[in-house]
């Protein structure tokens, strides 16, 4: 549990079974209560209030023990975005009273990790394979203008595929290379004309960049110099090269930069232009480049890790801080 000024809350049972104890189950419940700042063109213009809750059961099977296994899932979500401040009040940029988005998905994944630390490794490989499907969703949307009719739909649905991979290099016994290649996918069924489109009202169901902190959401990626999920896309494919330089026994500096391709409408639109992109990411219509350099100053203290980042992200002006201090809810593995 994080009762922080965001708090987030996750409860877990998991049990082993079979003869060898190499098949397990997990069942989870998790729930956050998030400010979200809503961006355009780079700039903070409105506060959305975000709420979001997950139930997730999976079945494994343990391939290397403490290593890697695979298994199959369904979860549930629930995501909630409401004005900080009510709209009879003070409208807000997008005219928006309440979003609710809920999804339930069937998946099989596959997840490998030998890092030789959990803080900061200095060698090894992470790997990450997921593939979703959605079969029930609905989207509900109220406007504070009472011009705009308020929905109450079942979107297209949709199949998502996540893969992931990082690698660690010992050059030097201070001296770590990391390189990692994130991307994530998201193939929209053919819609009827009449449809509502999930390109345009699934939102709860998007990728998100930003952030320097692991979200336990598996569709929540970090990308240093965004702030916690700015970027909503329906596709990515990011690299991400840093060096770690261990100074000191607990101290370390990690330069990095970050690249991506990402998109806002379908796959076969963003495949066309994914390496000669023509739009720009703050604007979320074409396919986008987007960069960030920057530097981490990390410390091993006795309340857990204490990480501090600066970075430049393209189309913006400005150098972004992060903070972060102890040991954050992170991903289930």
């Amino acid at each position: 549990m994080d009762i922080a000024e965001q708090p987030k809350a996750r409860l877990q049972h998991q049990k082993n079974f079979g003869g060898d104890r190499d098949w397990w189950w997990r069942t989870e419940f998790f729930g956050q209560l998030l400010e979200q700042k809503i961006f355009i063109e780079g700039e903070n213009v409105d506060k959305v209030k975000f709420q979001y809750f997950q139930f997730d059961n999976q079945i494994n099977r343990n391939l290397s023990s403490l290593k890697s296994y695979a298994g199959l899932g369904v979860k549930y979500e629930y995501s909630k975005l409401k004005p900080t401040i009510n709209p009879e009040f003070n409208d807000n940029i997008l005219s928006l009273e309440q979003y609710n988005f809920q999804s339930y998905e069937i998946y099989t994944h596959f997840k490998h990790s030998n890092f030789n630390d959990v803080l900061y490794p200095t060698k090894g490989t992470q790997i990450q394979a997921i593939l979703s499907r959605s079969f029930h969703n609905n989207v509900q949307v109220s406007y504070s203008d009472p011009n705009i009719a308020e929905i109450d739909v079942a979107v297209n649905d949709y199949t998502k595929l996540n893969l992931g991979i990082e690698e660690r290099f010992t050059f030097t016994a201070k001296l770590t290379g990391i390189v990692d290649l994130n991307s994530g996918f998201l193939f929209e069924d053919n819609t009827e004309e009449n449809d509502y489109l999930f390109s345009t009202f699934g939102y709860g169901a998007k990728y998100f960049l930003g952030g320097n902190i692991i979200d336990p959401r598996n569709d929540h990626y970090i990308y240093p110099g965004l702030t916690e999920s700015e970027l909503a896309v329906s596709q990515f494919i990011k690299v991400g090269l840093g060096l770690q330089i261990n100074t000191t026994r607990n101290l370390y500096f990690t330069p990095h930069i970050n690249m991506a391709s990402v998109g806002f409408g379908n796959f076969d639109d963003f495949i066309v232009d994914v390496f000669s992109t023509k739009g720009k990411w703050e604007n979320y219509d074409a396919p986008s480049f987007l960069a960030s350099v920057g530097t981490m100053v990390s410390f091993k203290s006795p309340l857990g890790p204490v990480n501090i980042d600066l970075s430049w992200v393209n189309s913006t002006n400005n150098l972004r801080f992060f903070i972060g201090i102890g040991f954050p809810i992170n991903q289930s593995n």
